[in-house]
Formats: structure tokens, C-alpha cells, sequence
């Protein structure tokens, strides 16, 4: 009879696996990098950020406006929900005719 596989376990052994047939590089993540990001995109090609329980990227995202003169002229922020659909609605037709940042 086959070993009986724990579901809690599938990760483990996925990785284990995809260490042994490619190499340890393809599990391990990238260090953020904003800067490089900001260099892949444009206008039509946005940065979007998914992010996961406790990941704030938010200083890095100052860090880079102040370096591009976007800070604290030409960005805005607004944080979404309780009625804030229209202000953000009215801050990306803004930033579309001026060339400004937002950050949603």
C-alpha cells in the first residue's frame, strides 16, 4: 500500500520537489524592489500591489515619489471605502490630465 500523504504537508513536499528537479532559486522570492518596478512601468501599465497580512509598502512608495519630485505635490492618496469612490474617481481624472501619481 502507497505512504498516505497529510494535506498539511503538500507544501512541504512541493517545494522538497521543485528543489530537487530545478533548483532552490525557483522558491525563493525576490527582494522588493520598487525602483526597478517603477522602471518596468508607464502611464498604461500601472504598479499594483497585492498585498498579504502585514506588508505595507507605503514608505517605500514615499521614498520613490520624493525621489521622482512627486512628493508631496503631485501624489494622492486615498484610502478607499465609507464614500470615498467618487474623491478617488475625481483624483485619477486629475492625475490622467496631469500626470500625477495616486495611490489607492
Amino acid at each position: 500500500m502507497g505512504k498516505i500523504m497529510r494535506p498539511e504537508k503538500l507544501i512541504l513536499y512541493v517545494k522538497q520537489f521543485i528543489v530537487a528537479s530545478l533548483d532552490k532559486s525557483f522558491i525563493e522570492s525576490l527582494p522588493f524592489n520598487l525602483a526597478k518596478a517603477f522602471e518596468d512601468s508607464t502611464a498604461y501599465t500601472p504598479i499594483i500591489f497585492v498585498l498579504s497580512v502585514g506588508a505595507d509598502p507605503m514608505r517605500y512608495l514615499l521614498d520613490l515619489a520624493k525621489a521622482h519630485d512627486k512628493f508631496p505635490s503631485g501624489m494622492a492618496i486615498v484610502s478607499l471605502g465609507q464614500g470615498q469612490g467618487q474623491i478617488a474617481e475625481e483624483e485619477i481624472q486629475k492625475a490622467r490630465i496631469n500626470g500625477d501619481w495616486i495611490c489607492l
